[in-house]
């Protein structure tokens, strides 16, 4: 018994570890897979495998909505202190987090607490949306290539960190995938997609930046030169301005999360930044940015490969890393950063998958997958 109780408190500790061995190991064995020279074509992404796909999806919701309770999933602790204090409309507790402008995030938390559900079903329900929505984006965007679209987006560095912990902006940020999925399509798409993008305000207002980058990537800046353009541009705004940019959208107002996170960024309160993410320029960063931006740039530009729905999604990417660019000295700036992350695996998998673009295409994306889980392997061995 004293064995098992042992084991029980050290599992918070061996969750994350257990997933990023797992998923390397995954990620490693399609690499040696996909190495043999006769393999003229991706063999294990025509194929599809739609049933692993499908079970890895439902084991990474599972896995990860049935987490214990710890500290060391960071606002898990706050986002259940929260749920099991609701009473009626309110919070019996003053929080940081207003949840009331978020109505849909509130009406969730409400119902489960009016069905008696204890907090590990909420947060199961959270990752059946973060994950369900990925799938249900990639199955619209890259529907012949499910398992290796889910395995860039479980690679992801930001993936884990907004299925435990930044648990709402990732579950809206998920809900926006698939409303992207639907913007360039016909009539009926597109009321679809707004009404997705409706649900997704409501889980976190920041939603509306990477919906104003969609919108004008869709429809008013559509040269692919043109939005590579402004991120270099935001990079020398940022350099110039420095701290004052960030004023200027805290003096915006549409969002008073966000616009705390800018003050304190510039105003330098030492109790208050102590327990921010760290904060200044952030070049680290800013190169792990780059590098849909610089294969973009090489699809696209160099080699004029054309695609609308490529231009569309990574355009949107660039637009959104392009705010984040332009605040990056802000605290939190993570969070910021995330509103064009959730975007990062798609750009970065969608020419591989989708686009003919290497001769030996199934060795170029084999090592790109390799290489994306080993930059996200690296930085957990760090502590990152």
């Amino acid at each position: 018994m004293e064995e098992f109780i042992s084991f029980f408190q050290l599992l918070p500790f061996l969750y994350l570890p257990i997933w990023q061995y797992s998923l390397m190991a995954i990620v490693v064995v399609i690499f040696l897979y996909m190495q043999p020279a006769s393999a003229s074509t991706i063999k294990l992404s025509q194929r599809s495998a739609p049933v692993i796909a499908t079970a890895l999806t439902i084991i990474a919701i599972i896995f990860i909505g049935f987490r214990p309770y710890s500290a060391l999933f960071g606002d898990m602790t706050m986002y259940s202190h929260t749920y099991n204090n609701i009473i009626g409309e309110v919070s019996s507790v003053e929080l940081d987090v207003d949840t009331h402008s978020e109505w849909l995030w509130e009406f969730l938390m409400l119902t489960f607490k009016s069905l008696n559900a204890p907090d590990t079903l909420f947060f199961l329900f959270c990752a059946l949306l973060y994950i369900g929505c990925m799938y249900w984006a990639c199955k619209r965007i890259m529907p012949n290539h499910m398992l290796l679209a889910m395995l860039f987006c479980f690679c992801s560095f930001s993936f884990w960190g907004y299925a435990v912990n930044g648990i709402r902006n990732g579950v809206g940020s998920s809900i926006a995938l698939v409303a992207l999925s639907y913007l360039l399509g016909n009539k009926r798409d597109k009321i679809i997609s707004a009404l997705l993008f409706f649900l997704a305000f409501g889980i976190h207002r920041s939603i509306m930046l990477p919906t104003a980058c969609a919108i004008a990537s869709a429809f008013v800046i559509k040269r692919p030169k043109s939005v590579i353009q402004i991120w270099i541009a935001s990079i020398a705004v940022s350099l110039v301005l420095g701290n004052s940019i960030a004023n200027i959208f805290a003096a915006l107002g549409f969002d008073d999360r966000m616009n705390d996170y800018l003050r304190a960024g510039v105003e330098n309160d030492e109790e208050v930044m102590s327990e921010f993410s760290s904060t200044g320029f952030r070049w680290d960063f800013l190169i792990y940015s780059a590098m849909p931006i610089l294969m973009y740039w090489y699809v696209r530009i160099k080699r004029g490969i054309k695609n609308r729905t490529y231009d569309f999604l990574t355009g949107t990417y660039i637009l959104a890393n392009a705010f984040w660019v332009l605040v990056v000295r802000s605290s939190f700036s993570n969070r910021f950063a995330y509103l064009s992350w959730f975007l990062y695996p798609i750009v970065l998998a969608f020419p591989l998958l989708e686009l003919k673009v290497w001769k030996r295409q199934h060795i170029t994306l084999s090592l790109v997958l390799l290489l994306y889980e080993a930059f996200t392997f690296t930085m957990f061995l760090l502590g990152k």
